[in-house]
């Protein structure tokens, strides 16, 4: 029983992640309208970045299929982007690893037995990330680093509450967090590349993957 839910709150975790990269793909369509290198094949691309977005709602109106459909668009489309460049194909599939996962747990966890998530309780959460993500697309690089702390406090909360599936969910989050924040280390900011912030981002998910899912309670102590 609690595989299937581990399954299908990683699916959860994996669509806000798409919605917080949907928002600071807006952000940086915006920015970057009038650039010169802004070209038109990938303004066409990043119509679909917003498809995690169509895929949360229709996952949480029930139209599951339709569900399934926007997060594989969205795991696979941009891959159009890399194929004359054989180079960044490696990259491209560690940033996309979360989305393709994603869609494996939409496709496994959601089957027509499963129950539908809260959609009031849920929808705060799902506008909280598209929001982060716009705020995100301003301040570039250090939005990846923004969702990472955001998974290593989540990570405490369920802890703290005793959440086996959110926790456990969590874990396996954090582990796939590892593949864009190793092409975070490839990035050049500033004119430097961020190997210091990424070797500090990874070592918090290590940790968020590695810690225990609930607290070990000490026996009572009971005289004889």
């Amino acid at each position: 029983m609690w595989l299937g839910e581990v399954v299908r709150a990683l699916g959860m975790l994996g669509l806000l992640l798409g919605m917080f990269y949907a928002g600071a793909s807006v952000t940086n369509a915006v920015l970057l309208y009038n650039d010169p290198e802004f070209t038109s094949a990938v303004t066409w691309v990043r119509v679909f970045d917003v498809l995690p977005i169509v895929a949360f709602t229709a996952l949480l109106s029930g139209r599951r299929t339709s569900a399934k459909i926007a997060a594989f668009m969205a795991a696979v489309v941009p891959a159009v982007t890399v194929v004359e460049q054989p180079g960044w194909v490696l990259w491209w599939a560690l940033f996309q690893l979360p989305s393709i996962v994603t869609f494996v747990c939409l496709c496994l966890g959601f089957h027509r037995e499963a129950p539908t998530p809260p959609a009031r309780r849920l929808a705060w959460w799902g506008g909280g990330a598209v929001l982060l993500g716009l705020a995100g697309g301003l301040i570039g690089v250090a939005g990846l680093l923004t969702v990472v702390v955001g998974v290593v406090i989540t990570r405490v909360v369920a802890y703290r509450r005793d959440d086996v599936v959110l926790g456990r969910a969590l874990s396996l989050f954090a582990v796939l967090m590892l593949a864009p924040v190793a092409l975070l280390a490839q990035a050049v900011y500033g004119g430097g590349r961020l190997i210091v912030p990424a070797l500090v981002a990874a070592a918090l998910l290590i940790v968020s993957a590695a810690a225990p899912v609930r607290r070990v309670r000490a026996p009572g102590f009971r005289l004889p």
